[in-house]
């Protein structure tokens, strides 16, 4: 062979042979580093992370809370920086606050509002760390080098067993282990407005059992990652009622329980196994046709939030705006109809940037259900919020939200409800000024065929700068009465009543705009004449008041839609100015009250039609009256003409000083609507005067215009009815002397300043919606007792003050009986006059006088009035500071009102009737029996009325000590303790005077000691303390009790056997029997209760038992048994015993030392066969009469048994460590025992399990 051939050959080999080694080495390494990537075990560490919590009810003070350092345990993945949260290596987790349901804050009415943090504010002002729930990190930072790992799986059984209630997971989390939860019995799942999430969107993956045994779990959602609802996940959640499923949920393989509501967010149906129960079933609201196909039971329905503006919205920077939107989904079924819903958003704050809570929603009533809802931004840092809220008079539902920089964002809403409905917005954000202010200038009325230009003032209210846009956009609500161009021009090409709307064309301003309400038709102006009754001088010497009648003129017009309204003289106005161009100037302008005496004389306006004969009071006041109402004579006919409207303007820049509307009867018959600027400019007007009954705004008006009062610069109080609903811009603008200010009941929203140097009243029994901006400001904010609380949450800063009046507090069907005077008791609370020194006349001594009936002393004037209607039967009504006395001269129904005269004017409307018959006196009460009263006796109490009574007699009891005795509703007395007490009667017929009487009683104690006798068939053997009783098993030994005094009825002792582990004996309390079950012996404990002994101590006596076991009897002879064969059968298998059997007690047992019982994994063989431990002999106390443990209990026996699935642990006694393992040595379950309740533990899994209760261990095979 040539050689250069062997070379070549030796070459190759060489090279083949290097690449076969460079192969298996690059193997090896490949092969190591993908063994260390995927084998190799994660890092295992503690993590301690503070959470901040607040567990008590009120306020909440975020930058003080309370606070836990939670140890959490991770496996962290070094290689890809994620860990996951695994279980304590020492058992389950126990928290110190395992989070709590929403915090309530209890109104007095019994209300109750929840309080809950929305996660997506969490980042603000540190509130990250404030939560309600146990908030898992999202982030951890390994302690031994510093690094961090996201939080991205939650492990199998991490939180199995623990006593976690409410938990928030985080969005990083993307895997849930099986039985992650199982077993948490207290956890409660997602709360019905809470903003905290369990299964976050981001979670893909669920696992098998996820909250088995979770017995407390009550609404769950799932997010829209989980495309496959694993096996037993909902095991055991009995209390379960809500689940939502996600949108990408395709497979549902558990079996679910009867739900109340259930949502699901896919287009199509999941597949279920079984049958869908539920009693509502939401559903998109495109896919309710599919829904309804599939196989469930239950109604179903569909959920939407549909936008009132374009999906993309545009803001300018820093200021806020409003958004609406409509939204159909599950109802939230309140408590009451008070229940309300609070989030924490970063906003706007009565003109400065602070964080406040904010209600979510607003139960007006049970009919009604609104729905509370959340809003998430896409930059929170960025985003600020008014509101949000659901409107007081319309189905629409809205919020202002505010953006700090220029930019894009999404603005997301979705309804806390278990439907999840949701929107989500884009938004621009822009720099500029919007407008917030338009006003039209125009006449009201035009001439059929008229063509007018109108012009639109659009601004930003006192400021002075100029908006971004102030193009509007025009329309007419009825074309057929007239139509508008695009610059303003309107042609009347019909008749009748229209509106015409300027609104701003800006995107960022949809909802600034201006409503004038136009009338097409011929011009009925006319002008009428009234006469007024005045006084001529201030100071009334004699018995009358001097006084003159003037005439006054008022201008009114007739609209075509045939209503009539007050107006300004030849309705012409100077918009300019802001006034008509000939205001009216009227003679007489109004005046204080009269004086007399000293004393302010202030005319009831309800005395007026009291007496015809007393022209003295009737027809006079001292306000100007605008009339409501006029007489037109035309001719032989006449007719009334009712006023419905003050017009725009009608009164601006006129001379009034005091005014009050006056009609027909009530001014409510009529009057409805006060137009803008109806009283601006008036800088005399001094409103109303303090302790008037006289009305600027009757209840009957329910619009107000923009600026009525504008400009009033002297006006110093003024109160707006209860008709009213919303209190528009300007009201108060330049109103520079306002002292007071009442707001009424129906104001629901209030857009304007409210600025008073001393107080403002609210009458509505929840707080108005305050627009953005607005300022109010008082020393003292005086609200309704009832809706304190609603009013501090709005104006916590303030001085927010409770009034009240209350008539006859706490009683019903008030009355009195004919020709007798009846007291009322009157409870008012408000902040009262200034020196009081208001009197109103009542009729006095039948309708013939009529006199001021006022006390003697001006000191005690009573701070409110009294209106009435039957006035023709009505004799008497006196009114005191804390009483009122009325009569009447024949039998009626009727109704009392109790109004205070000061700025809330509370009310108290009392339904009365009057009877013929004699009034109630209570005189006297007395016991059945004058004999002292002993513990545990009882005697009857009668009452004693005056001979003359022909009512039906009633009394309420009470005692002054109900520990010492009670007393029921029949006037029955039992004494439950020695000692004092005072009974006291009151009358409480609705027809007659409050009276009230006493009665002293003591209570002395019954036994000074006791003894125990043992009945046998022939005698009764006295028994000493600490004697021993031997007995044979089986036997029943009865026992009697004798008392120092004697008594008949025997007393209630405390009856305890010590010492009885194995149940060697049973006491039977009811026949005082005690049963001899087992050889043994134990101790009878007995004690007589402090609360029946005479020297207030209590008196113990023992028994000591021996129970010896039956002589055996002999058997008979048998059959001898046959052989058994070399290999017997084998036994069947017997019910699971313990594995640590009770063993027999030597004579003098020493006690082992204690041994841990608690290994982590025990090891326990098929056959275990443990050492038993031996019960030491109990040491004798010191004092045998008196051992300790006496007010112990004897345990029950344990039991360990399995049924359908279930193991059940029995008498394990409480704060025994429970623990219960697989097969294979695997934790499972974790618990403590409590008294008396027995352990239970639900799996779906099959096989041999081990169980132990402390050191006593059992096998059970499921």
């Amino acid at each position: 062979m040539p050689e250069y051939i062997f070379l070549r050959e030796k070459i190759f080999y060489y090279f083949w042979g290097m690449g076969i080694r460079i192969f298996i080495q690059t193997l090896v390494c490949i092969t190591g580093i993908f063994y260390a990537a995927v084998f190799a075990k994660a890092e295992t560490v503690c993590v301690p992370v503070t959470q901040y919590f607040e567990e008590t009810n009120g306020i909440v003070k975020p930058e003080n809370p309370l606070h836990e350092t939670v140890e959490w345990w991770f496996e962290l993945e070094a290689s890809s920086g994620s860990a996951t949260l695994v279980a304590p290596p020492t058992g389950a987790y126990s928290f110190e606050f395992p989070g709590a349901a929403g915090r309530k804050t209890t109104y007095k009415d019994g209300s109750v509002a929840y309080d809950f943090w929305s996660p997506s504010m969490g980042s603000l002002y540190g509130l990250d760390t404030y939560f309600t729930a146990v908030k898992i990190p999202e982030v951890v930072v390994n302690p031994d080098d510093g690094k961090s790992y996201t939080v991205t799986a939650i492990g199998a059984e991490a939180f199995a067993g623990s006593n976690i209630a409410v938990v928030h997971v985080p969005s990083s989390v993307t895997s849930l282990g099986e039985r992650a939860f199982a077993g948490c019995e207290s956890l409660k799942g997602i709360e019905r407005t809470s903003a905290y999430e369990l299964i976050p969107d981001a979670v893909t993956s669920v696992g098998e059992g996820l909250f088995a045994g979770c017995v407390s779990l009550e609404r769950v959602d799932i997010g829209d990652g989980v495309e496959t609802i694993p096996y037993a996940m909902f095991d055991g959640c009995e209390s379960l009622k809500q689940v939502k499923f996600g949108a990408k949920v395709r497979q549902i393989e558990c079996e679910l329980p009867r739900l109340t509501a259930v949502s699901f967010h896919s287009e199509a149906p999941p597949a279920i196994s079984g049958t869908l129960q539920a009693d509502e079933i939401w559903v998109p609201a495109a896919s309710v046709e599919k829904y309804s196909a599939m196989s469930a039971s239950g109604t179903v329905k569909g959920f939407e939030v549909t936008a009132n503006q374009p999906q993309k919205l545009k803001f300018y920077t820093l200021h806020s705006r409003q958004v609406r939107f409509d939204m159909t989904s599950a109802p939230m079924k309140p408590e009451n109809s008070n229940e309300s819903y609070y989030f924490i958003y970063r906003t706007l704050d009565f003109g400065g940037f602070g964080i406040r809570k904010e209600k979510m929603g607003r139960y007006v009533g049970e009919d009604r259900s609104d729905l509370p809802y959340t809003l998430y931004f896409s930059d929170p840092e960025k985003g600020l919020v008014h509101g949000p809220h659901t409107f007081p008079c319309s189905n629409d539902t809205s919020f202002y939200a505010q953006f700090t920089a220029p930019g894009n964002y999404e603005l997301k809403i979705m309804s806390n409800d278990v439907s999840r409905a949701s929107y989500t917005w884009q938004v621009e954000v822009v720099n500029g000024t919007p407008a917030d202010f338009i006003y039209v200038e125009g006449p009201n009325q035009l001439a059929p065929g008229a063509v007018e230009k109108y012009t639109a003032k659009v601004y930003v209210r006192d400021s002075g700068i100029e908006p971004s846009v102030t193009d509007v956009l025009w329309s007419s609500d009825n074309e057929e009465v007239f139509t508008v161009d695009s610059d303003g021009t309107l042609h009347a090409v019909g008749e009748g009543e229209a509106h015409l709307v300027a609104r701003s064309a800006d995107p960022a301003c949809p909802y600034v705009s201006y409503t004038k309400t136009v009338y097409v038709g011929k011009n009925a102006t006319a002008v009428y004449s009234v006469a007024q009754t005045v006084a001529t001088r201030r100071n009334i010497t004699g018995a009358l008041p001097e006084c003159e009648d003037i005439d006054i003129e008022f201008h009114v017009s007739r609209f075509p839609d045939g209503s009539y309204a007050l107006t300004a003289p030849g309705g012409d106005i100077d918009y300019s100015a802001g006034k008509p161009v000939t205001p009216y100037d009227f003679a007489y302008t109004g005046a204080e009250s009269l004086l007399k005496s000293g004393m302010r004389r202030m005319y009831s306006s309800t005395l007026e039609l009291i007496a015809a004969n007393k022209p003295a009071y009737l027809g006079y006041t001292t306000p100007l009256e605008i009339n409501t109402e006029f007489l037109i004579i035309n001719g032989v006919s006449a007719e009334f003409i009712l006023i419905s409207k003050i017009d725009d303007y009608a009164f601006a820049g006129s001379n009034i000083r005091y005014v009050t509307m006056r009609g027909p009867v009530s001014v409510d018959e009529c009057l409805t609507e006060i137009g803008d600027y109806a009283f601006a400019g008036c800088t005399a007007f001094k409103g109303i005067e303090e302790g008037s009954a006289y009305d600027v705004i009757p209840e009957s008006v329910v619009r107000l215009g923009r600026g009525v009062f504008k400009g009033c610069s002297a006006m110093e109080i003024m109160m707006i009815g209860d008709g009213v609903t919303e209190l528009p811009e300007e009201t108060f603008d330049g109103c520079t002397s306002l002292r007071q200010v009442r707001i009424g009941a129906a104001v629901g929203v209030v857009k304007c300043d409210i600025v008073a140097s001393e107080k403002i009243a609210f009458a509505s029994q929840q707080p108005p919606l305050l627009q953005t901006g607005c300022v109010i400001s008082a020393p003292e904010i005086w609200v309704p007792a009832e809706a304190e609380q609603a009013y501090r949450e709005v104006f916590a800063e303030a001085n927010v003050i409770p009034y009240s009046l209350v008539v006859e507090e706490g009683r019903s069907g008030i009355g009195c009986y004919v020709g007798y005077d009846r007291r009322l008791s009157v409870k008012l609370t408000s902040p009262g006059l200034s020196g009081n020194n208001c009197v109103y006349p009542y009729p006095v001594d039948g309708v013939a006088n009529v006199g001021f009936s006022a006390p003697a002393s001006a000191a005690s004037l009573p701070g409110y009035r009294v209106g009435y209607d039957n006035k023709k039967v009505l004799s008497k009504i006196v009114p005191y500071e804390t009483y009122a006395e009325v009569s009447y001269n024949a039998e009626t129904t009727t109704q009392l009102t109790f109004v205070s005269l000061d700025i809330t004017r509370a009310k108290a409307t009392v339904p009365f009737t009057v009877r013929k018959g004699e009034p109630s006196v209570l005189m006297s009460i007395r016991p059945a029996s004058a004999a002292p009263l002993t513990v545990g006796a009882s005697v009857q109490f009668t009452a004693t009325w005056t001979a003359s009574s022909t009512s039906a007699n009633t009394v309420k009891w009470e005692v002054s000590d109900t520990d010492i005795a009670t007393i029921s509703t029949r006037g029955k007395l039992t004494a439950k303790a020695p000692g004092a007490v005072t009974v006291t009667a009151t009358s409480t017929s609705p027809l007659s005077d409050i009276s009230r009487v006493q009665y002293n009683i003591e209570i002395k104690a019954l036994y000074s000691d006791f003894a125990l006798v043992r009945l046998t068939e022939s005698s009764e053997v006295p028994l000493k303390t600490n004697e021993l009783i031997t007995g044979t098993e089986g036997d029943e030994i009865r026992l009697k009790v004798n008392t120092t005094p004697t008594s008949a009825t025997p007393p209630e002792l405390v009856w305890t056997i010590l010492n009885n582990g194995n149940s060697i004996c049973e006491f039977d309390k009811e026949t005082l029997t005690l049963k001899l079950l087992k050889p043994g012996s134990c101790t009878l404990a007995v004690r007589m209760p402090a609360t029946l002994t005479s020297t207030g101590e209590a008196i113990d006596k023992l028994l000591r038992i021996t129970v010896e076991g039956k002589e055996e009897e002999p058997e008979p002879p048998v059959d001898p048994e046959p052989e058994q064969p070399d290999n017997p059968e084998p036994e069947p298998p017997v019910d699971p015993e313990p594995v640590d059997p009770e063993p027999e007690q030597p004579d003098n047992p020493e006690p082992e030392p204690p041994v841990d019982p608690e290994p982590e994994q025990p090891e326990i063989p098929d056959n275990p066969e443990p050492e038993p431990p031996v019960d030491p002999e109990p040491e004798q106390p010191e004092n045998p009469d008196k051992p300790s443990g006496l007010d112990g209990v004897r345990l029950p026996e344990l039991k360990v048994s399995t049924i359908a699935g279930t193991v059940m642990i029995e008498g394990a006694g409480h704060g025994s460590q429970i623990r219960i393992y697989s097969h294979e040595g695997m934790l499972v379950f974790r618990t403590v025992a409590k008294e008396e309740e027995p352990v239970s533990y639900t799996t779906h899994r099959r096989g041999v399990f081990i169980v132990t209760v402390g050191s006593k261990a059992f096998k059970v095979a499921l």
